[in-house]
């Protein structure tokens, strides 16, 4: 039975699919079909192990086999997550996107109003009180600590979205490095456009684009945009007033 060796685990809304379509460039490198297999989260935890094995069936010769779940790094929801992970998969490695929290949470939000998580007219402070999924995963430290009860911090490799865009050979290079593989110069940096254009879709167009799943990641991204572009409208750009903007950034930045 072939289990992953690494896991990209979140941030959500930090660069994950772009990290993970790059990573599955290199010919040492394993990513699971589909990308989010959320094994250890309350998604597909019934399914058992075998399930979640099935994924990495042909990663056998691969030197770095992983899978990419934002879901794992959304605490306090399944707090039980990072014990599973360690029972399940033992010492293995771990790759954190980060990028500025306060951004990572507007595009948050933004993704929320897209997906219908609240009415369109929902402003951040009613959304940010309806749920704790929009502002927990900025919490970096706090997403951290949960697991160092149960890893090392040598077992950690922290990326910044900010470098990854700024610096995509620096960065990979280092990425490859901690995963155990040889830097690898020809590949480039996999960027998702998936969330540039953020549009609230009819409900018709949003029970097909749920059949997505079904396909893989590469096809689902350019059907997404296809759809998207086709069918929707804009979710405008979340616009936060100053005071606003200190107060979240004051719960934020203790973390």
């Amino acid at each position: 039975m072939i289990l992953p060796n690494f896991l990209l685990v979140g941030a959500e809304k930090a660069g994950t699919t772009s990290l993970s379509a790059t990573l599955g460039q290199h010919a040492d490198v394993f990513m699971s079909e589909p990308k989010e297999l959320r094994f250890f989260s309350y998604h597909n935890w019934d399914q058992g192990v075998d399930w979640y094995a099935e994924h990495f069936a042909a990663a056998s010769g691969f030197r770095a086999v992983g899978e990419a779940s934002p879901t794992y790094t959304k605490a306090p929801r399944d707090p039980e997550i990072p014990r599973r992970i360690r029972e399940t998969l033992g010492d293995i490695r771990y790759l954190y996107v980060v990028r500025d929290p306060l951004t990572r949470l507007l595009s948050n939000y933004q993704h929320a109003l897209l997906h219908k998580w609240f009415p369109p007219s929902t402003p951040l402070e009613e959304a940010l009180e309806r749920t704790e999924l929009l502002l927990s995963p900025s919490l970096y430290y706090f997403q951290l600590s949960r697991f160092l009860e149960f890893t090392g911090a040598d077992q950690w490799h922290i990326v910044a979205l900010e470098d990854l865009v700024a610096r995509p050979a620096e960065t990979l290079d280092q990425v490859f490095r901690f995963l155990g593989v040889s830097p690898s110069p020809d590949i480039r940096l996999t960027h998702d456009n998936a969330t540039i254009d953020q549009q609230i879709l009819p409900d018709a167009v949003t029970r097909l684009r749920g059949m997505g799943s079904l396909l893989p990641d590469g096809i689902r991204n350019r059907a997404r945009l296809v759809v998207t572009r086709l069918s929707g409208r804009q979710v405008p750009r979340p616009v936060i007033d100053e005071a606003h903007r200190r107060e979240l950034l004051a719960t934020i930045s203790p973390d």
